[in-house]
């Protein structure tokens, strides 16, 4: 189609303005040269295409709509920005008839462009306020004046229309806690320009509590006095979610360390030897048995493997077995075996499994082993059968242009993109210093000419700022950079370089002061943000998003954003999938994401995401927060849990954990098994699902305890143990069981659960009864053996005293009392055991009070006063008869020789038990021992049959005389190691120590 004023045409176009015509059908029919140069595409490619081609399809209807307006006499000016981004004021346009319009435009002024970029500016801020949940505010430091953005009137909850009174707003928000010297500490803060950091809590009108962080700083124009006050301009950001989030990482760091802990409890409480294994057989843990058993500590074996343990290791039948059972447990298998007597420190025979933990995918992971001590039930069935023997026979866009000089052919040469930013024409212009200097601002030419004349014959770096003359009279600043290099003569031969527009950042710095304060903004906030364009390449980041992925200031501006994931390929795009889902759907997306920093590294974080429209342009903000570890306590959790829950699945009995209501919380795979349940069937139930009333509830008319009695006893913190509970199970069979309970605490020390753990002993306590019966028998035989015995001892004491009669000697006659004295000793210790409960000790206390008691009696008990005092001793019967033998000695000497004939005394014999120490005293106030007698070294059979009877003891004997006469004889209990030993023990061959005087 032809224009009828071909000349305005052409006219129009030599004046280098936007020119377009348009027809009904919103179809391209003329274009001017500069238009077509501005969308560096040929004309004859731009007629025929329609509007949408040349600014976007979402913005042809809203062009279309104001171009038809201004041609039926509207007034104004529209705007629009061509698909190359360039704007374009459309400042007329008329009807042509046939439905064409024909728009005349520029590129925006100087002030309107300046307006556009504050305007879009300001929308981003309001935006990346919005989405960080960020207000800022100014307040003037003499007035205290306040200015708020729209966020802060969100997160303070304030009627927007509100504009008075906002400092003291916001002082009234402050939680009365530390409300008191708010008003203070910002005029601390501004008379000493100091910056403002603090974190604390609002208190709403409701009551509600939210946690805000301030950070502020002062500032001063160019256009300010030095000594003017300043405006002190800040941020507060909304924490409740961030501090609402940390808290909850604390509840999940208490939840895990409670598992932790009820692990430790479960195995911990088991009766029997249990470990924990890697699947080659490391060593990761142990119960407190098994650990006292092997005699090493959890730090100190971590890592071993079990059968080179000290105590496996010793008998390689034992190691051989423990290595062949690991590795079968490793591919699957569970194994159990009885461990001999004598491949165990204890000489304990022990019912050994090894079981394999297996993963979520079934891969063995860890092996347990679980050992019993069946040394008692053993032992039980091996006395039974010996008995029984004998009774029968008997177990993560630069706008640039490129030049060259060859200063020895005067030739110059620049990149396509040095036309548009200079403004010319490429098929009129051809590139020359001339067509450069002539492109530029009047004002600049002279001056840029004389400096890289300078900077050339200096040669090396070159660097000029000038302004270019643009269409419609608005300048724009460049910035021509390059670098001289001469021959090996040091003649110039060559410069080279880059041209740059520079516009926004000269129009960027002129609006400092308004900007200055977003830019704080953005960078204070504590989160990371990124604006992502619609092809997700990253255009901006702020500080906190480049340490979060380890990359320096601006490194990751034009990167796709699939340089930040974890996983490439199918996993990669899913994600993105499911992000668009999200934001086409909501409008925003919110969710936790698997990134990878610089340094590969992976990382999780939670990510907010929505929608922002800039300058028509469609940009996603992108806020993260680091969720590392949050996410791997959630791990952790999950694993610990697991791995409970293989350990005590690994048990062949049973175990289970009830809450206050005697509700099952749960139960291992052996206890569920029993019932022909699973595990899962118990949980929330009560116990009464299960067994009995009579079983759980007891029968007090018959005085039996039911499960509930022994749970309460838990449940206020007791331990309990009941070895013979008697359950029938769906078989109709009755059967015994061991039962431990314990009480399970949470961090407070609170009762929160009772654990269980029952062992099926039926076998064993019939085997046990059997055994107690046979004892019993032998118990009678060997008190009537003991009466006889007595007896016997008795005819032999009457023998002799009969004897006694018929010599004629003195000494022997005394002789002949002396053994019946030491006889009596014999006897008493016959008679205790025949009369006591207990067959195989002495109650040392008792027997002295006695034995004494009777020496007085064959002695004149009248003139001779003997004071007893005794500590209750248990002794094996061989003991007490020789300390028998010893204190009969020392009586008789006492009545014998302590105190002349026709004189009276006292005498006193004292028995302590201090510490695994009996000590024997016996002392009198008499004579003493004759001028230069000593008793330990007297050949008499009175004193030597003292020492041998104190050597025999092991003890040891001390004897002081003036006044009198004090014997101390010290032994150790053989039932109780001493903790303390008084007098060193003498030395196998050698005679008890004394110490004379």
């Amino acid at each position: 189609m032809k224009l009828a004023h071909a000349t305005v045409a052409a006219l129009l176009d030599r004046a280098a303005l936007y020119v377009v015509a348009i027809d009904a059908a919103r179809t391209v029919v003329h274009v001017s040269a500069a238009l077509a140069s501005a969308l560096a595409r040929p004309e004859e490619e731009i007629l025929g295409a329609p509007l949408a081609s040349l600014v976007g399809g979402d913005r042809a209807d809203a062009l279309a709509g104001g171009l038809s307006a201004l041609a039926a006499g509207g007034e104004g000016r529209v705007e629009s920005c061509l698909a190359n981004g360039l704007a374009i004021e459309w400042r007329a346009a008329v009807d042509a008839g046939d439905g064409v319009i024909v728009a005349l435009g520029a590129a925006p002024s100087r002030e309107a462009a300046a307006d556009v970029e504050l305007r879009e500016s300001q929308e981003r801020f309001v935006a990346a306020e919005r989405v960080a949940n960020v207000g800022s505010f100014e307040v003037d430091s003499e007035t205290r004046r306040a200015t708020w953005s729209e966020q802060m009137y969100r997160i303070l909850e304030v009627d927007p229309s509100q504009r008075e009174g906002l400092f003291e707003l916001f002082i009234s928000r402050i939680h009365p806690e530390t409300r008191a010297g708010s008003a203070s500490r910002f005029q601390e803060v501004v008379q000493a320009n100091a910056p403002l950091d603090v974190s604390g809590r609002l208190m709403m009108p409701d009551g509600r509590v939210k946690y805000v962080r301030v950070r502020a700083k002062v500032i001063r124009l160019r256009c300010q006095r030095e000594d003017a006050p300043g405006r002190l301009v800040g941020t507060v950001e909304d924490t409740t979610d961030r501090v609402v989030a940390e808290q909850a990482m604390r509840r999940m760091r208490e939840e895990l360390a409670t598992e932790r802990n009820l692990l430790r409890a479960l195995i911990d409480a088991f009766p029997g030897y249990v470990g924990l294994y890697t699947a080659d057989g490391g060593f990761v843990d142990a119960n407190q048995r098994s650990l006292q058993a092997s005699q090493r500590s959890r730090s100190a074996g971590a890592g071993e493997r079990l059968w080179e343990t000290p105590v496996v290791a010793a008998n390689p039948r034992f190691a051989a077995t423990v290595h062949d059972g690991i590795a079968r447990a490793a591919a699957g298998e569970r194994v159990r075996f009885d461990v001999e007597p004598s491949a165990t420190t204890t000489g304990a025979e022990i019912d050994m499994s090894i079981s394999p933990i297996r993963d979520e995918r079934g891969v063995v992971t860890h092996i347990a082993t679980y050992g019993v001590d069946v040394s008692e039930r053993n032992r039980a069935l091996r006395q039974l059968r010996e008995s029984e023997s004998r009774l029968k026979h008997a177990q993560q866009i630069a706008k640039l242009g490129s030049w060259e000089m060859d200063h020895a052919l005067g030739r110059v040469s620049w990149s396509e993109e040095v036309y548009t930013l200079l403004g010319l024409d490429p098929e009129v212009v051809k590139p020359s210093l001339a067509a450069f200097l002539g492109a530029l601002h009047p004002e600049d030419r002279e001056r840029a000419k004389q400096q890289l004349v300078r900077d050339v014959r200096a040669g090396g770096a070159l660097r000029v700022v000038v302004r270019v003359q643009g269409a419609g009279g608005v300048a724009r600043w460049m910035q021509l950079i390059g670098e001289t290099s001469s021959d090996a003569a040091g003649a110039i031969v060559h410069s080279f370089g880059t041209i740059q527009d520079i516009t926004e950042r000269v129009l960027a710095e002129h609006r400092e002061d308004d900007l200055r304060a977003h830019a704080f903004v953005l960078g204070a906030i504590g989160e990371g943000v990124a604006f992502i364009d619609a092809k997700r390449h990253i255009r901006f980041t702020n500080a906190a998003f480049d340490s979060l992925f380890g990359y320096a200031s601006g490194e990751l501006i034009g990167a796709h954003v699939s340089a930040l994931a974890a996983t490439d390929g199918e996993a990669s795009r899913r994600v993105l999938r499911s992000i668009d889902v999200a934001l086409r759907e909501a409008g925003l997306y919110v969710g936790q994401l698997r990134l990878r920093r610089k340094d590969g590294t992976v990382l999780y974080t939670h990510t907010r995401i929505s929608p922002l429209e800039v300058r028509g342009e469609r940009l996603f903000v992108a806020i993260q927060d680091d969720a590392t570890e949050q996410v791997r306590a959630e791990q952790e959790v999950r694993r610990a849990r697991d791995l409970l829950r293989s350990l005590i699945d690994s048990s062949p009995d049973w175990i289970h954990v009830k809450d206050l209501e005697h509700k099952f919380i749960l139960v291992n795979s052996a206890f569920a098994a029993a019932h022909g349940l699973t595990p899962e069937d118990f949980v929330g139930r009560p116990d009464t699902d299960f067994f009995s009333q009579v079983e759980c509830m007891g029968d007090a008319a018959a005085g039996t305890r039911g499960f509930h009695d022994d749970d309460n006893d838990a449940f206020e913190g007791r331990l309990v143990r009941r070895p013979d509970v008697r359950v029938t199970l769906a078989d109709g069979v009755p059967r015994v069981y061991d039962t431990h309970k314990r009480p399970l605490r949470d961090e407070s020390g609170r009762v929160y659960g009772v654990l269980g753990y029952t062992r099926e002993v039926t076998e064993q306590k019939r085997a046990a009864d059997l055994l107690q019966q046979a004892l019993s028998e032998k118990e009678t035989l060997l008190r009537e053996i003991h009466h006889r015995v007595k007896n016997n001892l008795q005819i032999v004491s009457g023998l002799l005293h009969f004897q006694a009669k018929k010599v004629t000697s003195p000494e022997d006659a005394a002789a002949f009392k002396d053994g019946q004295k030491r006889l009596l000793a014999m006897m008493l210790v016959h008679d205790k055991l025949y009369q006591s409960t207990e067959l195989a000790r002495v109650e040392l206390g008792e027997y002295v009070r006695s034995l004494t008691s009777a020496l007085a009696q064959s002695f004149d008990g009248q003139r001779v006063q003997l004071e007893v005092q005794t500590a209750v001793a248990h002794v094996p019967v061989d003991m007490a008869l020789t300390v028998g033998m010893v204190l009969c000695e020392l009586v008789t000497n006492l009545f014998k020789y302590a105190y002349p004939p026709g004189s009276e005394g006292v005498g006193r014999v004292c028995l302590t038990y201090v510490r695994g120490v009996v000590v024997l005293d016996v002392r009198d106030g008499g004579r003493g021992f004759r001028q230069g007698f000593d008793p330990l070294a007297a050949t008499s059979f009175g004193w030597h049959l003292v020492k041998s009877l104190v050597e025999q003891l092991d003890g040891a004997i001390t004897v002081t005389a003036d006044p009198g006469v004090h014997v101390e004889v010290r032994f150790g209990d053989p039932y109780r190691a001493a903790s303390a030993s008084l007098e060193a023990r003498p030395e196998r061959g050698e005679s008890p120590r004394a110490v004379r005087s």
